[in-house]
């Protein structure tokens, strides 16, 4: 039977990953998945107020720093605290509590213009001094209304998903997900060490399917009540060269360096590189846990175009 094998998180955009048991899938993805993100800021920087990730000069000690969301009297979250070795602790407030339309800013994922409430100076100094470059930490302002007493949602590319979806600062949409059967026919492939699947930050992993059957997957039942829709397969940057716990590069630049071989591609909506898992969104909300069942309940009629000349991937018999 295939069965959600791991959950995972990520409260900081490019921070470490947590692997929880049973948590909520909301419409915007993984509840508490990358609603808070820092961003340059250097005004004499090219990428001024453009996130900053593990893939920028400094970015890979992001893999090192902790996030322990502190939940208020009524539910939500009303702090957050981030530590890193010898660093100590930053507590934060969620600004999102104070509802301040001041602290509104306009900020830039992969340059497209996205919302985000600043978390303040003091903030903004640690994260700064930690990783030894100007930066100020957001948060995603899921429920603060801004001086128009509008509420924020960010849209998604509309060449890969519905003018109604939408998610908070992930990259490529608001899940992804893995299939360990995929990563296990990489495995042999790989240079030196085994690579582990929380290189690739997922956040459904999947036991149970065939290799590469995530190619081919269209809807995906959780459990008795919960639906995921598979849009598109996901471009890998180098990030999963790093590791995710100390944030050392691989010597051989692993797993891309493999992936280049495999499981590289393109499509005529620019969507090119090499992939590993896929985006997806979700239509069905509700619990879900590690040891549900996995159901593709429909497949698509191919893969996607840029998949359809790797070496490697799910292949339809004639």
């Amino acid at each position: 039977m295939a069965h959600v094998a791991d959950l995972r998180y990520y409260p900081l955009k490019s921070g470490r990953g947590y692997s929880v048991k049973r948590t909520q899938l909301t419409h915007d993805g993984i509840l508490d998945d990358r609603s808070w993100m820092l961003v340059q800021d250097d005004p004499s920087h090219p990428k001024y107020r453009h996130h900053f990730s593990q893939r920028e000069k400094g970015g890979k000690r992001l893999a090192t720093i902790d996030t322990r969301l502190i939940p208020g009297w009524i539910g939500g979250e009303l702090k957050a605290a981030f530590s890193a070795l010898n660093a100590g602790v930053c507590e934060v407030d969620n600004p999102n509590a104070k509802n301040d339309p001041s602290v509104w800013r306009d900020i830039f994922i992969h340059g497209n213009p996205v919302k985000g409430l600043d978390a303040g100076d003091e903030a903004a100094a640690w994260f700064s001094n930690y990783l030894e470059t100007p930066v100020r930490l957001m948060r995603f302002p899921d429920w603060a209304k801004d001086g128009d007493g509008k509420h924020f949602l960010r849209p998604l590319k509309p060449a890969y998903y519905d003018v109604s979806d939408h998610t908070h600062y992930a990259d490529g949409g608001p899940l992804l997900v893995t299939n360990t059967a995929s990563l296990a026919q990489l495995q042999p492939l790989f240079n030196g060490p085994e690579i582990e699947m929380e290189r690739f930050r997922p956040n459904i992993v999947i036991e149970g399917l065939e290799p590469w059957e995530e190619d081919i997957a269209h809807e995906i039942q959780i459990g008795k009540h919960l639906l995921i829709e598979i849009r598109k397969p996901c471009d890998r940057c180098g990030i999963p060269t790093h590791n995710q716990m100390t944030g050392e590069a691989h010597p051989e630049q692993e797993p891309t360096r493999t992936l280049a071989k495999q499981r590289k591609g393109t499509s005529d909506e620019n969507l090119k590189g090499v992939f590993f898992g896929q985006n997806a969104v979700v239509r069905g909300v509700g619990t879900i846990n590690v040891g549900d069942e996995v159901k593709i309940i429909s497949r698509k009629d191919d893969v996607h175009l840029a998949l359809r000349n790797t070496v490697m991937g799910y292949k339809i018999a004639a």
